[in-house]
């Protein structure tokens, strides 16, 4: 089998989970505590894919195409009998089969690389981005009465155009569409075009809680 098609144990959540991003989960459902200590005694990966039709508990559930691969990063057992997980995405995939669902969901994947740049995002382009996600945390910060230094924002534009999209105010459907798109100079451009829009917004909401609580000079 080519490196890039695995066999993988797909976890359906409603959640999206993205490349870099760290999330925790639990486990309770004695098929998926399955799918955990078999992950476990071989590479401690799971995919991670939303949703599409069905529920997280109980019956099957069918799943978006395109989901990312996460990596086991602790796993805790607790008096319950349930665990708790730390999971990280590192790599993006497309089902291209589903092998079995029981007593877990197991698929043949493609993992997928990312699309190579006909047109590169230059650095001026990749510094506006930077510093409007560095004034979007900033107001973030300060809607929320936390007053520091905005932490640093990563060069990597890859890392860049996964990071951004974990802390705009997305729903299920538009976060989807971010962990679908195949460049990351597009997920970039589009990041930008929310993070303008959410700038304007978080203006707004902050001028409002100082004149509130200052009142008007």
């Amino acid at each position: 089998m080519n490196s890039n098609h695995l066999k993988l144990p797909i976890f359906p959540l409603n959640t999206v989970l993205l490349p870099y991003e760290v999330i925790p989960l639990r486990i309770f459902e004695d098929r998926y505590k399955k799918m955990l200590l078999d992950s476990l005694k071989t590479d401690s990966k799971i995919g991670i894919a939303l949703i599409k039709d069905g529920d997280e508990v109980g019956g099957l559930a069918e799943t978006y195409e395109i989901g990312t691969v996460a990596e086991i990063k602790s796993s805790e057992k607790t008096d319950s009998e349930e665990y708790y997980l730390i999971m990280e995405g590192i790599d993006k995939f497309a089902i291209h089969e589903i092998i079995t669902t029981t007593p877990y969901i197991t698929a043949s994947i493609e993992i997928l690389q990312e699309k190579k740049q006909t047109i590169s995002l230059d650095s001026n382009e990749l510094e506006v981005i930077k510093m409007s996600f560095q004034n979007y945390i900033n107001y973030l910060l300060n809607i929320q009465g936390e007053w520091k230094k905005t932490p640093p924002v990563p060069n990597d534009p890859i890392k860049l155009s996964y990071l951004i999209p974990q802390l705009l105010n997305l729903n299920l459907t538009e976060k989807q569409h971010f962990l679908e798109i195949h460049s990351y100079k597009e997920r970039l451009e589009t990041s930008l075009e929310y993070l303008n829009k959410e700038i304007i917004d978080l203006s707004k909401k902050l001028n409002t809680k100082m004149t509130m609580q200052y009142g008007r000079n």
